[in-house]
């Protein structure tokens, strides 16, 4: 039998990159990660004992990357979170991530140029907004390989590395179950041209119907008899083999409502399904699982319940599967970071993909069929399996309420807040509430904090200037401040629901300017800077404001 040909994988975080080369017949020499979940996990799947390791160190040292083991192919996978939109709406610091792309083209050029080299190729994947920052092709000199090169008789200004080759991939175009963009970069040695070649495999992309048809509920019974088929993979595994999946992930009611919230009435970006369509691939998967945010997966609960647990976010096992890592792949930490190491992995089936390319290059015959291991030992300290349906228990504060921000409606490019997070002061123990309206959109947004004062004098103006001012400021007081019904009534920090409170004044609001187009001249209300202001929003100005003061007076 020939010699399987061999990989070693840099920043290799829970492996995704290895298991889809492992599946095509690699042998996987080393992983390398500054990060010990990721090791442990790792060393579990691929019977290593990698220790952690800082990839940045081997910057500025050469003679460490000499002794690492010469293998066909290397891949690296370099952290994205500072090219990420989502950090900082993409204007995080790229100094780091840059230099830890450069320390691992360092370590490709190195091995790619070093004396009687065997590398056939190298890859290397980030997020798609990380090309905008990346160089062509860099030096030995911009690598920090001068004194390498003239060690080894090149000349320092020659070009060590090109990076022409690149290439956007979606992973729903390579069979997986979700619409995942990233930027991967690449040379196959002496042969030009490889990344950008690389076919798609599937010509009508899975949804996440295809996934559930595979997948049991989370709350289904244990019977250890019971076995289904891997969603990716062609292998039976009988439930006792699946950790990590039967466990109950719904979401707090006021977390949920946050989420729907900020999907379907965002201040300024598009409207999100909410639950997620079970008729198309599943959104990204992210390193987190935040279940309050705008980004959060939210299925239907299974289980019949109204409020607190009515929608759940995805089981690590489910959003492994549509990473496409097979079943019986074990995470070996806690949850919050099995979620960190599932959503930082390269898909198994993307590299997979890249592999055969690679074999076909080659010209190997030595991949007969899909190389998987059936059977991996379960780690019952991590296994997040519990087989019940959660308990909410009644907590004093709900941590949801920290830095919460809400409008109820978006009119005329503004936007009026309930809020208890002002970045101009100090944070405090219990926050108080704030009205903010905002103008504008995007970088040209004019923010407004409305005072006591000014909701008595807006409460005057509604009295003698809007249609119906009497009616509804009578109504609101009655039905929102004064309330005796417990989901109403404004008590305290501790029993405080904003989104029922919010959810409930537009209903008044809505009560009495039906049409959403009357616009209001603002005559001496100088804290609003224009001239009109739509109905809605005049009323929406002071019903905040109440609410916002009643509550900040209970405190």
């Amino acid at each position: 039998m020939a010699l399987k040909p061999t990989l070693i994988d840099f920043f290799c975080g829970a492996g995704g990159f290895s298991e889809g080369f492992r599946q095509a017949g690699f042998d996987i020499l080393a992983g390398f990660d500054n990060w010990q979940p990721a090791i442990d996990t790792y060393n579990e799947n691929f019977k290593l004992a990698g220790v952690n390791k800082d990839i940045s160190a081997f910057w500025g040292n050469d003679n460490e990357i000499e002794k690492l083991p010469n293998t066909d192919v290397i891949v690296g996978s370099p952290p994205c979170i500072s090219f990420s939109f989502s950090n900082k709406s993409g204007k995080a610091d790229k100094e780091t991530g840059l230099l830890l792309i450069k320390a691992f083209l360092k370590i490709v050029a190195v091995k790619k140029h070093q004396k009687n080299s065997v590398l056939k190729a190298w890859y290397m994947e980030n997020v798609a907004n990380s090309k905008n920052f990346l160089q062509n092709k860099y030096t030995f000199e911009e690598l920090n390989l001068e004194f390498w090169a003239k060690k080894n008789k090149i000349n320092p200004t020659e070009t060590a590395i090109y990076l022409n080759d690149c290439r956007i991939i979606n992973s729903a175009e390579f069979g997986g179950f979700q619409k995942r963009k990233r930027f991967f970069a690449g040379e196959f040695i002496n042969s030009p041209g490889f990344i950008s070649s690389i076919p798609s495999s599937q010509s009508i992309f899975r949804t996440l119907d295809d996934l559930k048809r595979y997948l049991p509920s989370p709350f289904l019974k244990f019977e250890k008899d019971l076995n289904f088929l891997d969603p990716n993979y062609n292998i039976k595994v009988n439930i006792t083999e699946v950790s990590d999946h039967f466990y109950d992930t719904g979401v707090r009611e006021l977390e949920w409502r946050i989420s729907k919230f900020k999907k379907i009435n965002h201040p300024f970006m598009g409207l999100m399904s909410f639950p997620e369509r079970k008729d198309s691939p599943s959104r990204t998967i992210l390193a987190n699982n935040i279940s309050l945010s705008r980004e959060a997966i939210l299925y239907k609960s299974e289980v019949e319940r109204k409020g607190d647990g009515e929608y759940r976010t995805p089981t690590i096992r489910e959003a492994a599967a549509i990473m496409s890592f097979p079943l019986t792949y074990q995470f070996i930490a806690s949850e919050a970071n099995k979620w960190r190491l599932v959503g930082n992995a390269v898909c198994p089936c993307v590299s997979r993909n890249i592999a055969y390319a690679t074999l076909k290059k080659l010209n190997t015959s030595y991949r007969n069929k899909l190389i998987l291991k059936k059977r991996i030992s379960l780690h019952p300290e991590y296994n997040l399996n519990t087989f019940e349906v959660k308990r909410f228990e009644k907590t004093k504060v709900d941590f949801s309420l920290k830095n919460f921000k809400q409008h109820i409606f978006k009119n005329g490019n503004m936007t009026v807040s309930l809020s208890n997070n002002d970045l101009s002061t100090t944070p405090r123990k219990l926050p108080r509430w704030l009205t903010i309206v905002q103008y504008g959109k995007y970088k040209n947004i004019d923010i407004r904090k409305i005072s006591r004062q000014q909701t008595d004098r807006l409460e005057v103006f509604i009295k003698n200037n809007c249609g119906e001012g009497n009616k509804f400021l009578t109504e609101f007081e009655n039905k929102i401040i004064r309330n005796k019904k417990k989901n109403n009534k404004l008590q305290s920090f501790q029993t405080f629901n904003p989104m029922n409170v919010l959810e409930n004044v537009e209903k008044i609001i809505s009560k009495y300017d039906k049409t959403k187009n009357e616009l209001i001249k603002a005559k001496g209300l100088t804290f609003i800077p224009r001239k009109e202001i739509p109905k809605n929003q005049l009323f929406a100005i002071y019903a905040v404001s109440r609410v916002a003061s009643v509550i900040n007076e209970r405190l």
